[in-house]
């Protein structure tokens, strides 16, 4: 049986833009928060989801083998306050601060 295929011819425009980063992408900060009181997998993922809601954060990865979330931020700085308001909404989970 035979299928037919329709090939693609790549732009070298087209990939261009593909590998290169945007600007956007470059000007973003990785900040190391650490976080008590996650327990599970559902914990490092409620954690994130509620830690991606607040303002100037692009993504979040939780790890709570280390009590360690690593933001990226959409811009050079991060509200410490507005981290601390989303995670109290988390039963049991607790900002202790950035890691330096």
């Amino acid at each position: 049986m035979q299928r037919n295929v329709k090939k693609r011819e790549l732009k070298p425009e087209k990939v261009k833009e593909k590998v290169e980063k945007p600007e956007k992408e470059l000007k973003m900060k990785t900040v190391e928060l650490k976080v008590t009181g996650m327990k599970c997998v559902h914990c490092e993922a409620n954690v994130a989801k509620a830690l991606e809601k607040v303002e100037g954060v692009e993504k979040a990865i939780a790890d709570r083998t280390h009590d360690r979330v690593l933001i990226r931020l959409t811009g050079e700085e991060v509200d410490e306050n507005a981290i601390k308001r989303a995670l109290a909404e988390l039963e049991g989970k607790t900002y202790e601060g950035i890691v330096e």
